[in-house]
């Protein structure tokens, strides 16, 4: 007696998985599930057509111009280009994506010396 079958949208899952290259194992992993299971729903359908998203690209040049020479934050920024559907990705990922690609957004850290036992005097004091 077999198990119930799988909801539409992992079955959807595991053909879009499967038309990105990755394995059976790989995608049985990702979506918890038996790779039995996986081989079965691609045996059934293995060339059905997936819908594939397109996002229309979007400049990292016009991006660090923005935020480099008008000043505009990166919040703005990414929420101007989620409206326009050309951001698929989230503000944390975006952030730190823009850091690799922007030289001067690199953060700045200065080495301060203290004398030994210099700020031990300052506390002492305080106490």
């Amino acid at each position: 007696m077999g198990r119930r079958p799988i909801s539409m949208n992992k079955r959807d899952e595991i053909l879009r998985l499967k038309s990105l290259g990755l394995k059976e194992r790989k995608i049985a992993r990702c979506l918890n599930i038996s790779r039995n299971t996986v081989s079965k729903y691609l045996k059934e359908d293995p060339v059905a057509p997936v819908a594939v998203e397109t996002v229309a690209p979007f400049s990292w040049d016009d991006a660090i111009a923005d935020h480099e020479v008008k000043g505009t934050p990166l919040l703005v920024l990414w929420e101007e280009f989620k409206e326009n559907d050309k951001m698929p990705w989230s503000y944390s990922y975006f952030w730190k994506q823009f850091q690799k690609r922007c030289s001067s957004s690199i953060l700045v850290t200065m080495i301060r010396h203290h004398p030994p036992g210099e700020r031990l005097k300052l506390i002492m004091q305080m106490e």
